[in-house]
């Protein structure tokens, strides 16, 4: 019996979504550079041919990636949203955000989606791919924190860029200890414990 137009429409985005998962596993732990189209063909399972099918190059794969209005991205979205104006209650959102989502051991594309983003500020071709003269997530991330720090909720004895560093690559570690470690073995610090870092009574 042939498939109604709804059915192959659902198939295909099904298709294009397993080539896009397949793309961020490998651009998360391999980085944009060293991941090519064959590689995500043979991660996909799918043939050379079907690939052109859905993206032209693994560019478009990425900005396909970025544009996904994916659960993580949105949340992401918002969360920043909220910390420009709300600086202490939003970074205490985003805490509690990755570190449940790194528990998860039943979600393995979280810790690559949070991965992806924060590998932008490292890989100079995402940056020039994904960047397109928007300030760095780290600048954005500095602007937040040096806000808070004029409200007094961030710890002021540190300058907020490497208040914002330190942060980042704290997350950072643990993003990469949960892909790399395993889900099994991973154990994520309460949001609580993350949040000191950054408290003006925190460790000052």
């Amino acid at each position: 019996m042939p498939k109604t137009p709804a059915q192959n429409k659902a198939i295909r985005e099904k298709r294009r979504n397993e080539i896009m998962n397949a793309a961020l596993i490998l651009f998360s732990k391999h980085g944009f550079d060293n991941v090519s189209v064959s590689s995500i063909n043979k991660k996909a399972k799918i043939s050379h041919g079907l690939f052109y099918h859905y993206f032209e190059n693994k560019q478009d794969v990425l900005f396909a990636i970025l544009r996904n209005e994916s659960q993580t991205n949105l949340a992401l979205q918002k969360i920043i949203e909220l910390a420009k104006t709300s600086p202490y209650e939003g970074v205490s959102e985003l805490t509690i955000f990755i570190s449940k989502g790194l528990a998860n051991k039943k979600d393995n594309l979280f810790p690559h989606e949070i991965n992806l983003f924060l590998s932008i500020s490292e890989q100079k071709t995402l940056q020039k791919l994904s960047k397109r003269g928007k300030r760095s997530k780290y600048e954005e991330f500095n602007e937040i924190i040096a806000y808070g720090q004029q409200l007094g909720e961030f710890r002021s004895d540190i300058l907020s860029y490497d208040l914002a560093l330190i942060y980042g690559n704290y997350i950072k570690g643990l993003v990469r200890s949960r892909i790399y470690g395993g889900a099994k073995s991973f154990k994520a610090p309460s949001a609580e414990s993350l949040m000191k870092l950054l408290e003006s009574r925190g460790l000052c």
